[in-house]
């Protein structure tokens, strides 16, 4: 699959929990709340930000291509990725 070199390092970040998230500036000191800054509920790991904030959602929900992928109990961004390429479809 031809992608931009940054698509894959972002993977690679957030599969490793590498993003500056802010569980992850809480643990380097940077940031003294490790709450979600938009939901302000859940702590802001790579999954949260990325797929579980209820403020996030609605953005995968706009697409079909995705809806589904709400019924699967995903814990972490690599559960993600990894049911995202064992289910993934040839275009």
């Amino acid at each position: 699959m031809e992608v931009p070199n940054k698509v894959p390092h972002f993977i690679w970040r957030a599969v490793g929990e590498s993003l500056p998230t802010k569980k992850n500036l809480v643990k380097r000191c940077v940031a003294t709340d490790g709450h979600c800054g938009l939901c302000e509920v859940e702590v802001e790991d790579s999954i949260h930000a990325l797929w579980l904030c209820d403020d996030v959602k609605p953005i995968w929900m706009s697409t079909q291509s995705f809806s589904f992928l709400r019924t699967q109990k995903l814990l972490t961004f690599e559960d993600l990725f990894c049911y995202l390429l064992q289910n993934a479809t040839p275009s």
